[in-house]
């Protein structure tokens, strides 16, 4: 489904959880600090190598291209052209005749790039202290997400609209993959010098926010992003914040199939007088299959 697509999104939460955003009719925004997965990028994301390392990776990729096997290709890159008329000239008898030669030429290299990735690692982490993330689903008929974020189907889901105006407007789809998302690494540094790879942009910052872990992917998990212009890396700082919705923008609720009768009343009995248009909807395995059916519920 297409972000431009998505009128709805789903927000999974234990009774609680549910009772607290219809009361206060406001969903609860976090940094990425505050979320319970260590793979996530958040503000205290630090440089991986040091300079050094990053002298040492040039090095040993000019030394595999002035002694390794094959030819290289043409490049307008003016270090990878040096070294390729250094090949030619057969300048070198051994590589710890080039190292020397070569940590003269690459040590300012080295010494600017590994500035850049600093100063992009402070950008990064002046972007997200700011960042608020707010996570939903695709569908309201998601059982994985109902075990994992649905209370094990003791909980409700919260329908709630995405048109223009609205904090949800504009949602992105998260990514499930088999790596980790990384927002620097040493090769990538190394084949941004020799020019094999773009430089360093803010433009992947959303991205970054956007990878999860490929075994988690049965949940159609979707992110809108809001920015706290206050945001700040401080001890005391909250880390969240709570947006405010319309009544209108609750289009359904459900409720788990496994709602205790307590919880069910207590729902029902809140959305009847905050949220009188707004329907509620009672979840139930469908027969035969691992599937799920609604049926209204009516509001007395």
């Amino acid at each position: 489904m297409a972000a431009s697509e998505n009128t709805s999104l789903f927000k999974f939460c234990d009774t609680d959880t549910s009772l607290k955003i219809l009361n206060s009719q406001s969903l609860r925004w976090s940094s990425p600090h505050l979320f319970n997965d260590p793979y996530e990028l958040s503000h205290r994301c630090q440089l991986a190598f040091t300079e050094k390392a990053l002298l040492r990776g040039l090095i040993l990729e000019a030394v595999e291209m002035l002694f390794g096997p094959g030819n290289l290709a043409p490049s307008d890159n003016d270090l990878i052209t040096t070294i390729a008329r250094w090949r030619d000239e057969k300048r070198f008898n051994s590589a710890d005749e080039a190292e020397a030669v070569l940590t003269e030429l690459l040590a300012k290299k080295a010494a600017s790039q590994f500035a850049v990735a600093m100063q992009y690692i402070q950008q990064w982490q002046q972007h997200v202290s700011a960042l608020r993330i707010c996570c939903f689903s695709d569908r309201a008929d998601n059982i994985n997400a109902w075990q994992r974020f649905g209370d094990n189907h003791h909980g409700v889901v919260l329908e709630l609209a995405t048109k223009p105006g609205t904090a949800q407007h504009n949602p992105k789809k998260v990514r499930y993959s088999n790596k980790p998302p990384q927002l620097l690494n040493l090769d990538q540094q190394v084949d941004i010098v020799y020019g094999r790879q773009n430089k360093l942009s803010t433009r992947q910052f959303v991205k970054n926010s956007l990878s999860k872990n490929r075994n988690n992917n049965k949940e159609g998990e979707w992110r809108c992003f809001i920015s706290d212009n206050e945001g700040a890396a401080l001890e005391d700082y909250l880390w969240y914040s709570n947006t405010k919705f319309a009544v209108g923008d609750l289009k359904t609720v459900y409720l788990g199939q496994a709602i205790s009768a307590e919880d069910r009343a207590a729902v029902l009995n809140l959305v009847k007088h905050r949220y009188p248009k707004t329907p509620v909807y009672r979840t139930q395995p469908r027969p035969g299959s691992y599937h799920m059916d609604f049926s209204q519920v009516p509001k007395i």
